[in-house]
């Protein structure tokens, strides 16, 4: 069981969704890809309090698209999530880290499934003791425990040749499988990598700056 992070939900909402996660998507099983109620909750709020028009009207359609590309898959916060939510909270608390309620939750239900994480935050969640993905790179996150926590293979932006053009990697980009839903509206085949993407900077937690 993997368990999504707001930020992978987000980056599959994008008008041209990031290819590196969809590619890495497309590489797990379809029954396996879950998402929790809390992140239901902060794309959801994000979205209501966009100003009205076609953006805030895409997102909502892409979002209701995804959740029903993976089966409407969501862990809630229930009680066994709260008790491993509230023992994260007191430990991070006893050792000075800053909580922030809503990330902790989140690691509360992943805890509790026994489940995997996949995210870009890695650093909110180095003290679990469940792998921690990152869809984004190769190198593995830090680890508690010993549990090893790896993202997928990837080109990243400095093992691109100089040389390469963004049209060669459009004519090579990935073909991805039909069963995960191309969310995006858009119909550019350009695919240069954001600044977020280039220089390793953790996508932003506000849902509607990062769309």
């Amino acid at each position: 069981m993997i368990i999504l992070d707001t930020n992978v939900l987000s980056a599959l909402m994008r008008q041209i969704p990031d290819r590196t996660v969809v590619t890495w998507l497309d590489a797990q099983s379809r029954t396996s890809v879950w998402t929790t109620s809390i992140t239901v909750l902060e794309i959801r709020y994000g979205v209501q309090i966009m100003a009205a028009g076609r953006k805030r009207s895409r997102l909502s359609e892409a979002f209701e698209s995804l959740l029903e590309s993976m089966g409407h898959q969501i862990a809630s916060f229930d009680n066994d999530a709260a008790v491993h939510a509230a023992n994260l909270m007191a430990a991070r608390q006893r050792k000075g880290r800053p909580v922030e309620l809503r990330d902790t939750m989140i690691a509360g239900i992943v805890l509790a499934r026994h489940a995997s994480l996949a995210t870009r935050n890695g650093a909110h969640f180095e003290d679990l003791t469940v792998p921690v993905l990152n869809p984004w790179i190769i190198e593995p996150l830090p680890c508690a425990e010993g549990v090893p926590r790896w993202g997928r293979p990837t080109r990243t932006a400095e093992s691109r040749h100089p040389n390469r053009s963004n049209a060669d990697d459009a004519n090579n980009s990935v073909h991805f499988k039909k069963h995960w839903l191309w969310v995006g509206r858009g119909t550019s085949q350009d695919f240069r990598l954001t600044r977020r993407q280039k220089y390793g900077v953790s996508a932003i937690d506000n849902f509607v700056d990062w769309i």
